[in-house]
């Protein structure tokens, strides 16, 4: 019953070692106060009770169902899978970006109250991000990344250098997906794009740019560019880290 006095219908499983309460299915018998509720094995069960309203013997109607809570025996989980760059082996200065994104599901939640499947983090102190995804079929996973934060460093930002004789610009980074890349200078050059998983997303070609925008259709995340020149020799290729962020 709950504090107005009315009858309640909710079932829930207590977990021990955790000492949390989960509601289930509710039970489908009528609302009620008063009944009978245990566990065998890994059953539940719940019955009888007071189905009347309030506390009142006048209006008491008594009940003699019984019914029995069957959890699913096969169960299901749903695989998450964080990646980041820099990757959690790399000590972080303080306020430093790292990029972070999870996959496994359709949905994400993350402990810091995202709810897209990348996120970046600018931690002060080391510090733990978890995430729970659901998959298509409503099954759950967590997975978490911790970051160490080196406190006797801080970070100035983040600059990408280059040491390649072949030079380009990209901007804006990050971007909803459209990014210009300009001062490569004449030429013909091999676009290629890859995931922070090493899989090519995306190739093009670039053709005598001054300047040149490419709009790109990919998810949330951290992805590699790479721009070759077509026929060139020595160092002519160039890597840059791009973001998209919509």
């Amino acid at each position: 019953m709950d504090k107005m006095g009315g009858n309640l219908k909710d079932f829930w499983e207590w977990n021990q070692a955790s000492n949390t309460w989960t509601q289930k299915t509710n039970f489908g018998g009528v609302a009620r106060h008063l009944a009978v509720g245990f566990s065998i094995g890994n059953k539940g069960y719940i019955g009888t009770g007071d189905s009347g309203p309030g506390c009142d013997d006048a209006n008491k109607v008594e009940n003699s169902d019984f019914w029995e809570y069957t959890p699913d025996s096969t169960g299901c989980a749903a695989t998450a899978i964080i990646s980041s760059d820099p990757s959690p082996s790399t000590t972080l200065c303080v306020g430093q970006s790292a990029y972070i994104t999870a996959s496994g599901g359709t949905s994400y939640v993350w402990n810091t109250g995202s709810t897209t499947a990348f996120m970046v983090a600018n931690p002060t102190i080391t510090t733990t991000y978890s995430v729970t995804v659901t998959d298509a079929n409503g099954c759950t996973g967590t997975a978490s990344i911790t970051f160490i934060v080196d406190p006797n460093c801080a970070s100035t930002g983040i600059s990408q250098i280059n040491s390649d004789a072949l030079q380009a610009e990209v901007w804006p980074n990050p971007s909803i997906g459209e990014f210009r890349i300009g001062d490569l200078g004449l030429g013909i050059y091999n676009l290629d794009l890859y995931n922070v998983f090493g899989e090519k997303v995306y190739a093009d070609k670039i053709l005598n740019p001054e300047s040149q925008i490419f709009s790109l259709d990919l998810p949330d995340g951290v992805y590699f560019m790479q721009i070759s020149a077509i026929g060139g020799e020595g160092n002519s290729a160039i890597n840059k880290k791009i973001i998209i962020q919509k």
